[in-house]
């Protein structure tokens, strides 16, 4: 301990104590996130380019779409007005390919909710708050049965007393 009890005017002043230094491990080989993922998760890298390959591909077909769009408007904006009313469309919409699945995307997004410490504890909550009114329920019906029991003589009410 650092305490010493002395009559001694001038108190003993100790020394702190001279701890090594604390070296700091220096990693020079740090990853970035696209290295790591390269070594350790191609597969992800793979899906993530597919999407982004898709994505573009989208726009590029939302922008064919409009151009397309924009010169029919044009050949219909010169026709007169009755021949607008029976005008077709002579484009046809792209076909995109689906990036993400609504579905799955609900999927995920429902569990990942689920898990949330607030849905778990109230989960949690709704269950104990049910054991108590099942509980309370079987209390009310013991008690009332041992009454009905205690009104015809079958058994002593006294004795039970305690447990209702």
């Amino acid at each position: 301990s650092s305490y010493i009890a002395s009559l001694d005017p001038q108190p003993l002043v100790r020394q702190p104590q001279q701890l090594p230094p604390v070296q700091k491990t220096f990693r020079p080989n740090k990853m970035s996130l696209q290295e790591a993922l390269l070594q350790r998760r191609k597969d992800f890298l793979k899906h993530c380019e597919a999407r982004m390959a898709a994505l573009h591909k989208a726009k590029e077909a939302r922008i064919l779409r409009s151009s397309k769009q924009a010169a029919w408007l044009e050949e219909v904006a010169c026709q007169s007005p009755r021949s607008r009313r029976m005008a077709e469309p002579s484009f046809t919409p792209v076909p995109v390919v689906r990036v993400f699945n609504h579905r799955d995307m609900v999927m995920a997004t429902r569990e990942k909710y689920n898990e949330l410490p607030e849905i778990q504890n109230m989960k949690q909550d709704t269950k104990k708050s049910g054991k108590h009114r099942l509980n309370r329920l079987m209390a009310q019906i013991y008690s009332s049965r041992l009454q009905r029991k205690a009104v015809r003589g079958k058994v002593s009410l006294t004795h039970h007393q305690m447990v209702v």
